[in-house]
């Protein structure tokens, strides 16, 4: 499967950096509300509030939203 995925609240990457190790085939997103933590991440990667995120309807595949609250 092929597809596009946002790590809404992504934090330090983690879960990007395994997604990106175990799945070169997806195109990936992280994002954050905090700056500073997306320094060490590797992009792409934006900042955003996950109460107003900039990205598009139907624009993607998945989404992940884990650890955020």
């Amino acid at each position: 499967m092929r597809g596009r995925v946002v790590d809404i609240g992504c934090g330090n990457g983690r879960f990007i950096q395994r997604l990106r190790q175990d799945r070169p085939d997806l195109s990936l997103l992280g994002l954050d509300i905090a700056p500073g933590i997306l320094a060490g991440v590797p992009g792409p990667v934006a900042v955003a509030d996950a109460t107003r995120l900039p990205l598009a309807a139907g624009s993607l595949d998945a989404a992940l939203a884990l650890h955020m609250l």
